[in-house]
């Protein structure tokens, strides 16, 4: 993160997640080795995917051209077992 004039504005406009080691807020650590300890991963991970299961459906009525969600953006590989 160089050249450093900055070192605030460097941390928030340039870092990415691998800068980041530990975070303290008022004292008390809720960032560890890059891991939010008051939280529980495994339950936001399952949230933000169901947040997903129910928009993809919906993504053609909401787009100017009618695109489904593989249309705006193709998986990689074809399906397991396709």
């Amino acid at each position: 993160m160089t050249p450093l004039r900055d070192p605030i504005k460097n941390i928030v406009y340039n870092a990415t997640d691998e800068d980041i080691d530990r975070v303290y807020v008022n004292g008390r650590l809720v960032v560890d080795a890059g891991r939010v300890l008051a939280a529980d991963e495994a339950a936001i991970l399952r949230a933000l995917q169901a947040g997903g299961d129910r928009m993809w459906p919906r993504m053609a009525k909401h787009d100017w051209a009618g695109r489904d969600a593989d249309q705006l953006s193709p998986p990689t590989y074809p399906p397991w077992g396709a």
